[in-house]
């Protein structure tokens, strides 16, 4: 399974390609299922999601179970907000999500962030089974 970049215009289109064709929405969180392992790191050398990361994740799915309205979560520099905001999409299995950051060098680090996960695979959430979120995805240039 290979990342294939085309360009169309000023914009580039990215996709995880297996063999002759890109893999479905369906498929990859299909993969999802079973790979998903919530663990929260219990000091400075552990892998897993850090505490206000769980927090965070914790309080999205709190908020979703009365509600389906927007909601904010407030979380300080530092803290790892693109991948709680990766962990949420990857564990509650959302197939579209639309990311909006106030400028080109933010877009640049969600784009290269989303198409590995971030850090998920490395702190253990991700299992090497799951495959990443980017498959449709336009990045302009």
């Amino acid at each position: 399974m290979k990342i294939v970049e085309q360009k169309v215009g000023k914009n580039r289109f990215s996709g995880y390609q297996k063999m002759d064709h890109y893999h479905s929405p369906e498929t990859i969180i299909n993969s999802w299922n079973e790979g998903v392992h919530e663990v929260v790191s219990k000091g400075i050398d552990s892998k897993g999601l850090r505490s206000p990361q769980f927090g965070a994740l914790c309080a999205i799915r709190s908020h979703w179970t009365i509600s389906n309205k927007a909601a904010t979560i407030v979380m300080p520099t530092g803290t790892g907000k693109s991948e709680t905001m990766l962990a949420t999409i990857v564990s509650e299995k959302i197939p579209k999500s639309l990311i909006v950051v106030p400028s080109d060098l933010l877009r640049s680090q969600i784009y290269d962030k989303s198409r590995s996960f971030g850090m998920l695979y490395n702190i253990g959430m991700l299992s090497a089974d799951v495959l990443p979120l980017m498959y449709f995805y336009m990045h302009k240039e």
